[in-house]
C-alpha cells in the first residue's frame, strides 16, 4: 500500500529548515514564503569556533540553531519536538502521516541514499509526507531537489539516528505541527521576531552575536599558519555562499523578509535595501575566501588581512541596521 498526503505540494528552496517550514505552512493554508519563515524565526547569527585537531579547524556559522522552534513559537502553531526514547522511531511518524499530517524530521545527509553525500551533516531538515509499504520507503520533500524523493526506511532510520555533528540530539527527533489558530495579523509576530533578532545580535554576551565577528576578524591573519588553511577557507566560502544560505550568509533572504515585513510594520521600511547591501558584502567576502582556498604556495597574508577588514565592515553595517530596527520598534 502506498499512502501520500495528496494536498501537500513540494517546493524546493534555499535552506532546508526554512523551506520545510514554508512547505508545511502552505499545506495548512498559510502562504508564507521561505524568507518570511526565516525572518519570523530570527534566523540570523554569527558563531566563530576554533576546532583544534579537526578540519576545518576554523569555522563560523551564520544561522540561528533554533530557527525552527522560534518560528513555530511565534506563528501560532500547535507543535511539539518529539524524540523516540525506545521502540521504532518510524511508527510515530507513520501515525502522523496516517492522520494526514506531514512531518519535519532531522537527518544526516550522509545516510540519505538520494543525497549521495560523502560527508556527514546531521542537521538537515526534510518533510516526510508519505510512504510505500511494499517498497518499505518514505516519500520525502527535500529543499535541495526539484523532484520528490524516496528513501528506504532502513537508511532513513540511520540518517535520523545519526550521532554525527552538528546534531539536534539523540532520539531521531521530529516535529509534529498543526495550525489550528494562525495569527489573524502577522504584524505582532514580525515585531517580536525583529526585536528578538536585534537583541540577540547586539548582545556581546551571546555566543551567536555580532561581537563574534570581531573575534573572527582578529583571528583571521593567524589563519596563514594553520595546516588546513585551504579547507578552512573553502568551508568559509561555502558557509557564506553555498550550503543552503540563499547567498550572502542568509542575509539575502533576510533582506527579502524585511521587504515583506516593511509592508506589515511601517517602522521597518527601508531596512531591506540596507540588508541587501550587507548581503552583497558577504558575497564579496566569500570570494576572497574562495581565492585563498585555491592558493598553491602563494602567500595568503594580504588576502586574509583584506578579509578581516571586510568582516569588520560587515559587523559595523549589521550593527547599525539592527540598532536602527531596535530603536524604531521601541
Amino acid at each position: 500500500m502506498r499512502k501520500v498526503i495528496g494536498n501537500y505540494v513540494h517546493h524546493p528552496g534555499n535552506h532546508c529548515g526554512s523551506t520545510a517550514l514554508s512547505n508545511v505552512c502552505r499545506f495548512w493554508g498559510l502562504k508564507l514564503s521561505e524568507p518570511f519563515c526565516l525572518g519570523l524565526g530570527a534566523g540570523l547569527a554569527f558563531r566563530y569556533v576554533v576546532l583544534p585537531g579537526m578540519s576545518p579547524s576554523r569555522a563560523f556559522f551564520p544561522r540561528n540553531h533554533s530557527l525552527e522552534q522560534d518560528f513555530l513559537r511565534r506563528s501560532g502553531a500547535k507543535w511539539k519536538l518529539r524524540v523516540c526514547t525506545d521502540g521504532d522511531p518510524w511508527k510515530p511518524v507513520r501515525d502522523e502521516l496516517d492522520h494526514g499530517h506531514p512531518v519535519i524530521v532531522n537527518c544526516d545527509i550522509f545516510d540519505l541514499g538520494y543525497f549521495q553525500s560523502k560527508t556527514h551533516f546531521n542537521a538537515h531538515k526534510i518533510v516526510v509526507f508519505g510512504y510505500d509499504e511494499e517498497k518499505q520507503s518514505a516519500v520525502i520533500s527535500d529543499s535541495e531537489f526539484d523532484e520528490v524523493q524516496e528513501e528506504p526506511l532502513e537508511s532513513l532510520a540511520r540518517a535520523r539516528g545519526s550521532r554525527a555533528q552538528p546534531s539536534m540530539g539523540a532520539g531521531s527527533p521530529w516535529f509534529e505541527i498543526a495550525f489550528p489558530d494562525p495569527p489573524p495579523d502577522w504584524s505582532g509576530p514580525v515585531r517580536e521576531a525583529v526585536r528578538a533578532q536585534a537583541e540577540m545580535l547586539l548582545d556581546p554576551r551571546h555566543p551567536d552575536s555580532l561581537a563574534a565577528m570581531e573575534r573572527a576578524a582578529a583571528d583571521l591573519p593567524g589563519w596563514a599558519a594553520i595546516p588546513d588553511l585551504s579547507w578552512s577557507a573553502r568551508f568559509a566560502y561555502q558557509i557564506i555562499e553555498k550550503r543552503g544560505t540563499g547567498g550572502g550568509a542568509f542575509r539575502k533572504m533576510y533582506a527579502d523578509f524585511l521587504e515583506e515585513a516593511g509592508c506589515l510594520v511601517p517602522e521597518l521600511a527601508g531596512l531591506s535595501a540596507e540588508m541587501s547591501e550587507v548581503a552583497a558584502q558577504w558575497t564579496r567576502l566569500s570570494g576572497v575566501f574562495k581565492t585563498v582556498s585555491a592558493l598553491e604556495g602563494a602567500s595568503p597574508e594580504a588576502l586574509l588581512a583584506e578579509a578581516a577588514g571586510m568582516l569588520r565592515s560587515i559587523h559595523e553595517s549589521e550593527a547599525r541596521i539592527f540598532e536602527t530596527a531596535r530603536q524604531r520598534l521601541g
